[in-house]
């Protein structure tokens, strides 16, 4: 009964929420910029088919060449090499981040909320983003339920609603 109630304590500890925040909204940020990363492909697709120009082509390379000092010039090349600062390298490493979130948010969501009602109410939002992501319309209602029960912020619920019902409708 004392190892429940300790995991209680861990999990309503505000260091706890926070990481857990800003872990949440790193998946969402890498899902986004795997997103963004296809589209620029496609886009970089169809220029390849146009011809470019000399000009072009000469601004293109000086571009790449400075991009390439500045790597080789930075003195904490080597330490970036070794350390995973941002988590990009261990994110492209999961099979599907998003799935880790979703298993993450799935427990953030039995937690009760009331003692910091702003952090979990920006933890419960980012859980609500990761369930419509993953289509589990489901989680995401009984999210917004617990943010309506929480009075967060009107403005931030109103915008959840909406996004629930085009959902609705898109799918």
């Amino acid at each position: 009964m004392q190892l429940l109630r300790y995991e209680d304590n861990l999990f309503q500890n505000k260091t706890f929420m926070k990481a857990s925040l800003f872990m949440m909204n790193g998946l969402l940020d890498y899902k986004q910029h795997k997103i963004e990363e296809e589209a620029k492909k496609k886009e970089e697709g169809g220029q390849d088919k146009k011809k470019l120009t000399g000009a072009e082509k000469k601004k293109q390379k000086k571009e790449e060449e400075k991009k390439k000092q500045a790597e080789e010039n930075d003195p904490n090349r080597e330490i970036k090499k070794k350390l995973d600062l941002d988590g990009w390298k261990l994110l492209s490493e999961m099979k599907d981040p998003l799935e880790e979130g979703l298993k993450f948010a799935m427990k953030v969501l039995d937690l009760n909320h009331n003692n910091n009602k702003k952090l979990g109410s920006d933890l419960l939002f980012v859980c609500f983003k990761i369930f419509l992501l993953s289509r589990k319309v489901g989680l995401a209602l009984k999210t917004l339920k617990k943010l309506i029960k929480l009075n967060f912020d009107e403005v931030v619920i109103h915008d959840c609603k909406m996004k629930f019902l085009l959902f609705g409708k898109n799918v």
